[in-house]
């Protein structure tokens, strides 16, 4: 073997392809082939999107699991540990098996350079298809026309949402970007969309190649009841569905496309009402409107851009104490920071600058202070101190009905969370602060 750690094989990843990102698909479908035979597919479902494609993933796979399939889930990126990205029957795979996937890929690949994110996703379907899984999912990593999960054929595809976003891959208008994304419908085969505002392009394209396009409030919906909410299509309702363990308004719209996408599963793959209600009430991920600790004083998220920001935005004016909010943020040098400012701004009464030096993408002092003039915003504290200074000193500042909200990078929420779990156990001497 060529290395016998895993971190080994990720330090040698990230230094073997020339670039971080090359959308296209002849490199790694040629190493696929190879790999993996084809005829031997697990039913596959892709999911594409802005934003909402982790939760998706997260609601179908415990519905399926609730189902008694065997089930394999690819996801990026991970929080805390490389291996929430290869998930197995709801678990994260062994160090092992993921070596030995990269092993067989880099035995099939000779002479073809991979990137990291390419070496990733031919792990996971390496491991899905030595496994013998029934359904894998996909989430798809940037776009979906040329993102590497594309040389698969899906058997359901679904697209979750489509805001602006990666626009030097994708394009900087909706139709562009809902071009790209819609790549992963295949034809014949059920497309499902969660956008509420879907582009003409995505529409033209799925009656193009003939896919079945199911469009949220054309072909299902869902509506919040009292004690839960219903779903239902054109077919069939479920009513009294139980309320979800993960926050935020749009993650029935997810869970929606999800039991779409269930529905449209073929008969060989039966799911009934009790392993969808197993499944929605049991679905978590870190990282998505969670509160860190019980009484609702550190509230994390993953949003990056303006779409997502909204969401919290949104949700931070819901809450029901009154007190101030404090933001402690990262970006990406690459993102649309003055939009999402614009977003967050009204909900947001002090703003603090966490610089991830250790990141080469990371937006520099230049870029934030920037960013912060164009919105009338004056310049955010610097804390530049290691993190678990800068935690320290804001959560002392924080009065009984204040909350401090950490956002703009999966690379901060990442630290975050390793920073607080230890062992799998909250730190009370962190929280004992609030």
């Amino acid at each position: 073997m060529r290395f016998k750690t895993l971190d080994a094989w990720l330090e040698w990843q990230e230094q073997l392809h020339s670039s971080e990102i090359e959308l296209g698909l002849e490199r790694v479908g040629r190493v696929y082939s190879d790999l993996i035979d084809e005829e031997h597919k697990p039913f596959t479902i892709t999911i594409a999107g802005t934003n909402g494609k982790g939760s998706t993933a997260v609601f179908l796979e415990c519905i399926l699991l609730a189902a008694g399939f065997r089930v394999g889930c690819y996801s990026s990126p991970h929080l805390i540990r490389y291996n929430e990205r290869v998930r197995l029957q709801g678990e994260p795979v062994s160090d092992l098996e993921l070596c030995n996937a990269f092993q067989a890929i880099d035995d099939s690949r000779e002479a073809t350079s991979l990137s990291y994110f390419e070496f990733g996703t031919l792990a996971a379907l390496q491991v899905f298809s030595q496994t013998k899984v029934d359904i894998q999912i996909l989430e798809v990593g940037l776009g979906g026309r040329l993102d590497a999960i594309n040389i698969i054929d899906a058997d359901i595809s679904i697209i979750t949402s489509i805001g602006i976003d990666h626009c030097d891959w994708l394009g900087d208008t909706r139709e562009e970007i809902g071009f790209e994304k819609a790549g992963v419908f295949r034809a014949l085969k059920p497309a499902i969309s969660g956008e509420p505002d879907l582009p003409s392009t995505v529409i033209r394209h799925a009656e193009k190649i003939g896919a079945f396009l199911k469009q949220i409030n054309r072909d299902y919906n869902y509506h919040q009841q009292v004690a839960g909410w219903c779903w239902e299509s054109k077919s069939k309702r479920i009513d009294n569905l139980p309320l979800l363990k993960l926050e935020g308004d749009q993650q029935l719209r997810n869970a929606s496309a999800a039991l779409a996408a269930i529905e449209q599963l073929p008969a060989d793959f039966p799911v009934d009402e009790e392993a969808i209600r197993n499944g929605l009430a049991s679905a978590q991920l870190p990282g998505r409107l969670q509160w860190l600790g019980s009484d609702h004083k550190i509230l994390l998220d993953v949003s990056h851009n303006p779409e997502s920001a909204k969401v919290l935005a949104q949700y931070l004016e819901k809450r029901s104490s009154k007190g101030k909010v404090s933001a402690l943020f990262s970006f990406m040098g690459d993102k649309d920071i003055e939009a999402v400012l614009d977003v967050m701004s009204p909900a947001i009464d002090n703003w603090h600058w966490f610089p991830l030096t250790d990141v080469a993408r990371a937006a520099d002092k230049k870029q934030i202070e920037e960013a912060f003039a164009s919105c009338g915003l004056e310049k955010p504290n610097m804390q530049t101190s290691d993190l678990r200074g800068a935690l320290d000193s804001l959560l002392q500042e924080l009065e009984p009905n204040d909350c401090l909200v950490i956002f703009g990078s999966f690379y901060l929420a990442s630290k975050v969370l390793k920073l607080i779990n230890a062992g799998g156990e909250m730190s009370e001497e962190l929280l004992s602060q609030v």
